[in-house]
Parts: C-alpha cells; structure tokens; sequence
C-alpha cells in the first residue's frame, strides 16, 4: 500500500524502485515481490500512455477550463484494494471523468473504475492560495463555492459520507494550523450540532501548495498488534526452512518456524 502511495504520488524514482525490489526478492515470498514489480511496471507503462496528458478543462470546450484532470491507468490484478467512499462529486469533477471514459473507451473495452482515495487535487481559495487535498477534501471544499456557510448534517448528506468520514476532513480544515473553514461553536473537537462558515480572509505566507493533512486516527481504532506477523513474511520462513531440509515433520516445522520469526521480532 505504501509503495503505491509512493508511486502515485509522481515523486518517486522508478530506477531506485527497481533496485530496491531487486534486493527484496531473495527476502520475501516471491508473490510479495512480484506484485510490487507489476505495480512499477504499470507506472512505467503509464508514462508512455496516451491518457496521461488527458487535462479536461484544456481540451474540451464542454468543461469548466478551471479544472484538470491527469489520470494513472493501471491493472487492478497489480494493486491492493482499497476501500472505496460512495463519495458524491462536484458537477465540474464529474464533466471531466466522463470526458475521460468516452476517450478511454474509444481505445480499449477492459472494465475502468475509479479509485477516489487515491486522488490528490490542488485546489486555490481566495485566488492566491493553493492547498493540496484529497479527493475527500476537495470535493468537501468545494461545497462552499454554492454556499457560504452548512450545517454538519449538510455536508454528510451533500457528499453522502458517514459521519464517521467526515469528521477528519472537517477538523483537518477548522481545527489545524490552517483555519480554511470556521467552525461554530469553536471548540477543537467537530460536533454533529456544529457549524461552518468559509474563512473568506484565509491567507498563508508559505509560497507554493500548502498541504493540508488529516488528523491522527483515534489510537483505538488504529491499534496494531506488533506480535501479528504479515503473512507473506510468515510463508517466506517456511520456505526456506523447507528449502534446507526438504523433508520435516509438522511440529518440527512449527517449532523452527517460532524460533525464525522470534528471533526477527527481536530484531525489530
């Protein structure tokens, strides 16, 4: 998952990638390291795609000319899955993907689906100021272009999201180092009762794109079991005891299986 972040973020370095995965190969089961190869494969073959330099509002005259759309084309057989938001998008944002399904389709006939949570936007407030988002962020933000001020209530119901998903986004704009939005009552934790108004005075200093992060998830709900090994790394050590002593009894096994993956914990 990080090394598609890492990919899709276009700052990554495809020849350090390889080297890396070279590296890895001897290292974890072999599944793991080919499906990471097949994610850098389908970036490099999206450099030479033609729907790289797809920009909506350059080059159809039918779409808002203040938005543009890049898109990454990839085989969903390579990547993990992510969970996807029932996320409702800004009529412009809509303009443009559809633009880019009927070019898609006049070239190929496989399935295209969207992958919302994967998206960035760089999105400018009060003509001077450009934040980068998410795809989430975005279209919460951009709610305000239609209306000055919306009830929490409003905004769950306009982007047809849980409660539970807007909340971050709403703290990330009303509650952090950049008071994009104005939330009432101001307090520091976002309330189903509150309200917000768009900060129409919002400046920064800072030149180029400001990024604009999520808060921390509650460490509850994002507890990691340290003592929980990832699957692949467990497969790996059982391959190569069996590598080196080709025949061994179950117990057997268990027990040299324990003592590999204990002593790498150790290591950690």
């Amino acid at each position: 998952r990080k090394l598609g972040l890492r990919l899709l973020s276009h700052r990554h370095n495809l020849d350090l990638e390889r080297r890396i995965l070279s590296k890895l190969r001897g290292r974890v089961f072999f599944e793991a390291s080919y499906a990471m190869q097949a994610m850098v494969d389908d970036i490099e073959t999206q450099s030479l795609c033609r729907f790289k330099d797809f920009q909506g509002g350059n080059t159809h005259a039918d779409i808002d000319a203040e938005v543009d759309l890049t898109v990454t084309v990839g085989n969903s057989g390579n990547w993990p899955s992510y969970a996807s938001p029932n996320l409702l998008m800004p009529v412009e944002m809509m303009k443009c993907m559809a633009e880019f399904e009927k070019l898609y389709r006049a070239h190929t006939n496989m399935a295209l689906d969207w992958e919302l949570s994967l998206g960035k936007c760089i999105v400018v407030v009060n003509d001077s100021v450009e934040l980068e988002l998410t795809t989430k962020q975005a279209c919460l933000l951009a709610l305000f272009n239609s209306s000055d001020a919306l009830s929490f209530s409003d905004i769950c119901s306009k982007l047809n999201l849980p409660a539970d998903d807007v909340v971050p986004l709403l703290k990330s704009f009303s509650c952090g180092n950049y008071k994009i939005l104005i939330k009432l009552p101001a307090t520091d934790e976002v309330c189903l009762t509150d309200n917000f108004i768009f900060n129409t005075k919002f400046t920064s200093d800072r030149s180029g794109s400001i990024k604009i992060p999520l808060p921390l998830v509650n460490a509850k709900k994002k507890m990691i079991n340290e003592d929980v090994i990832d699957d692949y790394i467990i497969r790996a050590a059982i391959m190569r005891i069996m590598k080196w002593h080709k025949v061994l009894p179950c117990d057997q096994l268990v027990s040299e299986c324990a003592v590999e993956l204990r002593a790498m914990l150790l290591c950690k």
